[in-house]
């Protein structure tokens, strides 16, 4: 085990020069698809850039300069404030760092203890705020636990994949729900050809994915939502598929079609030996009383256990689909911390914001109402649910 006494930190400020340093260190590490190379640099030059963020990437080496951890960092500003905050904030699902697995126990000790010491050596931060960081990670308690100061809003949702799918599927789906979807499949198939599956090479790739950004368009307008993926979060997702080796594909689009005609998309990473969930989106028409999304994520799910994958990451936020799925709830903290007198003002006002977000979206009543209001305030009538 790596102790954690006697080391150094390093604190670099650009990505391009470490590339193969971290892309040899997270084949190693313990993290998620969000500290990877690939996702932390395609942010920086899409959604970064317009965002104006400054990148600070501490590597922590241990007396032999083995790597003992890498923390992707960025500070953004809030006005004049200078906010330090986890690189890629707010698109990352998980708030953490890269740890080597001989060091990750004892990791916690050292952040612990030298975080203050770490922060300073960063130098002009008003405020710390990591959000979305988890309470543990593949069954390995969150290192910076001891640093948490307040819940989240959110949780995540995860899945333990299985090679065989059809005792997974039994196991999470009772025989009335699982006829069902059988029926609403062969009554879709009836329609014409069915096809599921990736699409193949980077131009197929790349229209996949604009039809995902339309049809989430369409899909959050009808509850009354508007410009979540602006032009710089749907080039982030396409710098992605740029970037990518095309040989070993990271994004995986899952894609539903009837006679050519996209019906439903699940996108997300797979990395390591999980699929990360990133996007998914659904089409409008008649076709949706077939219960196209549901039909996609059981397909993209049966895809990941023949893939020999081991878990099936839903990501935060709660929804029917998440809770009936999933095998494990991960309780997701943030890390709010003033360092100078404006940085605690404009902490204390975060605080009670997501004190406030928690608290509504953990009571469905308030959660429907808000809903109900943000559409009724844009003129909109209200939604009804549906299974997808």
């Amino acid at each position: 085990m790596l102790s954690a006494e006697g080391l150094t930190a390093e604190i670099h400020c650009a990505l391009p020069p470490l590339h193969r340093t971290w892309t040899s260190f997270e084949q190693i590490a313990h993290g998620t698809f969000y500290q990877s190379f690939l996702w932390c640099s395609a942010w920086l030059e899409t959604v970064g850039r317009a965002s104006q963020v400054e990148p600070i990437v501490v590597i922590l080496r241990d007396g032999s300069h083995r790597i003992c951890a890498l923390l992707p960092l960025q500070i953004r500003r809030a006005g004049k404030l200078r906010i330090l905050e986890w690189l890629a904030a707010p698109s990352n699902n998980y708030g953490y760092a890269l740890y080597h697995p001989d060091f990750i126990q004892t990791a916690g000790t050292w952040l612990g203890a030298n975080w203050p010491a770490l922060v300073r050596s960063i130098g002009g931060v008003d405020a710390v705020v990591l959000r979305d960081n988890p309470e543990r990670m593949e069954d390995i308690a969150n290192p910076l636990t001891g640093m948490f100061t307040t819940r989240a809003a959110n949780r995540s949702y995860v899945l333990r994949l299985s090679p065989d799918f059809a005792s997974l599927y039994g196991r999470k789906r009772d025989g009335d729900t699982r006829r069902t979807g059988r029926k609403k499949e062969k009554a879709l198939s009836r329609l014409g050809t069915v096809e599921f599956g990736l699409p193949q090479g980077r131009e197929a790739t790349r229209a996949v994915i604009e039809t995902m950004f339309a049809q989430q368009q369409g899909r959050l307008a009808e509850h009354g939502i508007h410009n979540v993926f602006g032009p710089a979060e749907r080039a982030f997702i396409h710098r992605i598929a740029e970037l990518q080796d095309e040989g070993r594909p990271v994004l995986a689009p899952f894609t539903l079609k009837l006679n050519g005609n996209v019906l439903a998309i699940y996108l997300g990473g797979i990395y390591k030996d999980t699929f990360w969930a990133l996007i998914s989106s659904l089409a409008a028409g008649p076709e949706r009383k077939y219960s196209p999304g549901d039909i996609a994520l059981r397909l993209s799910i049966e895809r990941c256990c023949v893939a020999g994958l081991s878990t099936y990451d839903f990501s935060a936020g709660s929804s029917r689909y998440k809770l009936s799925w999933s095998d494990d709830i991960i309780q997701l903290h943030d890390i709010i911390k003033g360092t100078t007198l404006p940085g605690a003002a404009y902490v204390a006002w975060l605080r009670g914001r997501s004190a406030a977000k928690r608290f509504i979206k953990e009571n469905d009543t308030l959660l429907r109402c808000a809903s109900g209001l943000r559409r009724l305030l844009r003129g909109q009538p209200p939604v009804r649910p549906t299974s997808d």
